[in-house]
């Protein structure tokens, strides 16, 4: 880079002003008067008056005004730990302006001085390019604590008590329902409102697990805080297959008086690899292994075959024996003749672990997908199974 070959200063202007900033000894003066080759100057800490020669004076670059008020205060607070590293980084760097050779050469030797990266070192230079100060060279103090709460213990105690009684509950409330809590109750005592949000940050900063259990219940708190790392595969087609049942939400009725029947069930498999529709099977009965066998014949016969149940109008191509099977822990799933029928036609049949829905990640997609096609349906219903008012 082609600053580190010119000089550190050498871009600095000196303009002898009265009320103008001047260093001296590396530290900010005011520049008083001029007698001849002999300034006066001010110390900007103790307002010490000081006759130096004018060759001594070095200029200071165009800062913003904030940014150099911020420097004369790190003057006067660093503390001497502060100010040691910083004076340990002027002299490196300055002797790295210095030096010759390249530049990737230079950056590493005083990185290897200093016990930084190369590209720390990179960063101090180009701020103490800026004005050649010191204090260019502080480590700015940190901020407050991105946790630290500076709201006053009865605010705080008011925002708590809101969000305990007014987000922390079923049915779900919304978090603006809190904030409107929080206002409410400081109008009531007299404080100011905290700001939208600084109400809103705390509640998104609570345990998302315990959020979960006290508006959503037990099993969604589980399954938030449960980590599920890894993949389901399956490189061909046929090679897994994943089927279910579900309650359909649709009402059948009588053809005739159209008086309401019951809710079908719907059995459902699908090709892991290919994500394709294999079989279906649809049944007024709870899923049982009559209904698991006949979703299996619709899986792995062709569809186009006579007396086939289900009929399509589009192309329903795909069909055939499959290598494995994985279905849950439902009583139809653990009959003797399922596993010896699979067993026969070389089907491996695998169960998911109990109460783990999302190792049939694949079946359970496709039914909500397919919940959502049937509530376009006349006679559609909620999801829990009543007509819509």
């Amino acid at each position: 880079m082609d600053l580190l070959v010119e000089g550190v200063s050498s871009a600095i202007r000196l303009e002898l002003r009265p009320g103008e900033w001047v260093l001296w000894k590396a530290r900010p003066f005011r520049f008083v008067a001029l007698r001849g080759s002999t300034a006066s100057i001010r110390d900007s800490v103790n307002a010490e008056l000081h006759e130096v020669s004018v060759a001594e004076l070095r200029g200071l670059p165009s800062l913003p005004r904030e940014d150099f008020d911020q420097r004369v205060d790190r003057l006067r607070t660093a503390s001497e730990r502060s100010w040691s590293v910083a004076q340990k980084r002027e002299s490196v760097i300055q002797e790295m302006a210095a030096r010759e050779g390249s530049m990737a050469e230079r950056l590493a030797a005083a990185a290897e001085v200093l016990g930084v990266s190369p590209r720390t070192v990179r960063r101090l230079f180009g701020q103490y390019r800026v004005s050649s100060q010191t204090t260019s060279l502080v480590a700015k103090p940190s901020g407050p604590h991105q946790k630290l709460r500076r709201l006053g213990a009865v605010r705080e105690l008011i925002i708590d008590e809101a969000i305990e009684t007014h987000y922390l509950i079923r049915p779900k409330p919304p978090m603006e329902e809190a904030y409107r809590r929080v206002v409410y109750r400081c109008r009531e005592l007299g404080v100011p409102a905290p700001a939208r949000n600084s109400v809103l940050r705390r509640i998104r900063a609570l345990d998302a697990r315990s959020v979960a259990r006290k508006r959503m219940g037990a099993k969604a708190a589980h399954s938030i805080a449960q980590s599920t790392p890894g993949m389901l595969e399956a490189r061909e087609a046929l090679e897994l297959i994943q089927m279910d049942h579900t309650l359909a939400d649709v009402i059948i009725v009588d053809s005739r008086h159209r008086q309401p029947i019951c809710r079908p069930w719907l059995s459902l498999a699908i090709d892991v690899a290919t994500r394709c529709v294999l079989g279906a099977h649809v049944a007024i009965e709870a899923p049982s292994a009559l209904a698991v066998a006949l979703c299996m014949e619709h899986a792995c016969l062709p569809k186009d075959r006579p007396h086939n149940l289900l009929q399509s109008d589009a192309p329903w191509p795909m069909f055939g024996m499959p290598k494995q099977m994985l279905v849950d822990n439902g009583p139809e799933f653990h009959g003797a003749a399922l596993e010896r029928g699979c067993r026969e036609y070389g089907i491996t049949l695998l169960h998911r672990p109990v109460a783990r829905p999302h190792y049939g990640g694949h079946i359970e997609r496709l039914i909500g997908t397919m919940m959502g096609k049937v509530h376009l349906l006349p006679g559609t219903t909620d999801a829990s199974g009543l007509p819509p008012v």
